[in-house]
């Protein structure tokens, strides 16, 4: 139902904000065939462009991190939080009274809708029943074939008129000279097609039966149709005051009987016989017709974002967009120093459409946040809190982690880099084992195996292999510099322990099954 809606509106403006340019610009012009073209594709525009799909300005969907043992340390090391319920001011809220009233109001769209497609439709039959009672009456009326057109000869005291291929005309009501008037004038109206042009100005207008616009176009396109023939009959050298004359004598004595057609006394005389006076229209007005392409581009770029999606897409697109830009007031580097570590660690915040990222700048590890307060975010997978705060100025300065991490906001970050020294591979074979997590409320296990230059640490929990190379003869680090390992030996020397991330101690078994 919304579709439709956005549909009818789109049209609706397209049609009055056309219209408009050529009422106020085009109309008194005698350039009638680029008029024609115009009201033409007015229409045409009118009914096909809301239709149009809109490029799409797709964003690429987030990546998600690859699972490493950072990502590890923080659901098992803080599997304890996953169990604390969320603040009531974070649980989802019951559906409100606009909501309710809201899901009433909608039937009352349906109604309105309805009626408007009832009355649409009965003016489509309308017309329908206007061309078989025409085509009704052609076929009963005597009929002769020249040239492409068909003569229908009538009896009946009806004004001449052209539908199509037919020509209708009693030629008892008229002199000779005005037949052979009528004749040019339909003849145009057959050759030119100016029927599709009427039928087409009808069922738009039928469509869209509550704008005026609409309603005004179609007697404006069939007065630009008897421009067009007017113009190619005077300019055959008939008379100007004869055809005038004969135009006005049958206006007075006939009334249209059938409104798709192109009648050859059609209403608006004056306007006709005014613009055959007037003088040709000077070459310099074609700026006018140059105005068209920025305007079709304009009236694109308005309603285009809209055809793609429900209206109630697009308004959450808007507001996802609002969003976006509020959230864009927390991205940062931010730094803290965790204890008995040499040198502090790096988190990036940065705002993707209505989440916030936090990139760990030690392992890459990337997490995602939904806003639950204006200084308050959380990653519902686990159970991870942030919450910032601002100085006197209104600024965010610093995030709480977990509620116990206080991270601050810097501009002074600089990667650094670490020399990896030498070691032997039966120095490296040293540190090979399965080790044993000491932290969470369940077990898991990493495994150490030598290489050529360093170590690989292997995760059992998702097979991910993570190389690290030595910065003493006890001290590792990967590409990251902030993420480490610190192995320790006992009486014996024999290594008995890890120290990951400054903060996770991993205990060597010998489990060989584990991994």
């Amino acid at each position: 139902m919304s579709a439709l809606i956005i549909y009818l509106v789109k049209a609706n403006w397209l049609i009055s904000i056309l219209f408009l340019f050529y009422f106020l610009l085009l109309r008194k012009e005698k350039f009638f065939r680029l008029n024609r073209f115009f009201l033409l594709g007015t229409l045409l525009l009118s009914i096909f462009l809301p239709l149009a799909p809109a490029p799409d300005n797709l964003i690429p969907p987030l990546q998600q991190g690859t699972a490493g043992i950072g990502n590890f340390f923080d659901t098992h090391n803080n599997i304890h939080i996953a169990q604390t319920p969320l603040p009531a001011d974070q649980a989802r809220p019951l559906p409100s009274d606009s909501i309710i009233d809201s899901l009433k109001g909608l039937s009352l769209i349906q109604i309105l809708m309805g009626l408007y497609g009832l009355i649409a439709a009965a003016l489509m039959a309308r017309i329908g029943f206007h061309i078989l009672s025409l085509m009704a009456f052609i076929k009963y009326s005597g009929q002769r074939k020249k040239d492409g057109i068909i003569y229908c000869e009538t009896t009946r005291e009806l004004p001449p008129f052209s539908f199509f291929r037919y020509l209708i005309l009693n030629e008892s009501n008229h002199s000779a000279t005005q037949i052979q008037q009528i004749l040019a004038h339909e003849k145009v109206h057959i050759r030119q097609g100016h029927t599709f042009d009427i039928l087409l100005a009808e069922l738009v207008s039928a469509l869209l039966w509550i704008n005026p616009f609409a309603l005004l176009l179609k007697k404006y396109l069939k007065l630009n149709l008897e421009y067009l023939a007017d113009k190619q009959v005077l300019d055959t050298g008939i008379d100007k005051k004869n055809y005038q004359y004969s135009i006005l004598q049958s206006s007075t004595r006939f009334a249209a009987a059938y409104p798709l057609t192109n009648s050859f006394n059609s209403s608006k005389l004056k306007l006709r016989i005014k613009m055959m006076n007037t003088q040709p229209t000077c070459n310099s007005h074609l700026y006018k017709y140059l105005l068209v392409l920025p305007l079709i581009l304009a009236t694109y770029l308005v309603v285009t974002p809209l055809s793609a999606k429900p209206l109630q897409s697009y308004m959450k697109k808007i507001q996802a967009e609002q969003t976006a830009q509020k959230l864009k007031a927390f991205e940062g580097i931010y730094t803290f120093k965790f204890p008995n570590d040499q040198e502090p660690s790096y988190l990036k915040i940065t705002a993707k459409d209505t989440t916030l990222v936090l990139t760990q700048l030690w392992d890459n590890q990337e997490i995602s946040f939904v806003q639950t307060a204006p200084l308050e975010f959380l990653c519902k997978e686990k159970n991870f809190p942030l919450k910032f705060s601002k100085d006197d100025k209104g600024i965010i300065t610093q995030v709480l982690c977990f509620n116990r991490d206080l991270w601050t906001r810097t501009k002074d970050y600089k990667k650094v880099t670490k020399t990896a020294i030498h070691l032997t591979h039966e120095q490296l074979k040293e540190f090979e084992g399965v080790y044993e997590s000491q932290g969470g409320n369940e077990k898991a296990y990493i495994q150490f195996t030598a290489t050529d230059t360093g170590i690989i640490l292997k995760q059992h929990w998702d097979g991910k292999e993570i190389a690290f190379s030595p910065n003493t003869e006890l001290d590792f680090f990967c590409s990251n510099p902030s993420f480490t390992l610190k192995f320790s030996k006992n009486g014996e020397g024999v290594i008995t322990q890890v120290l990951a991330f400054n903060k996770d101690l991993w205990i060597r078994t010998n489990k060989k099954a584990a991994i």
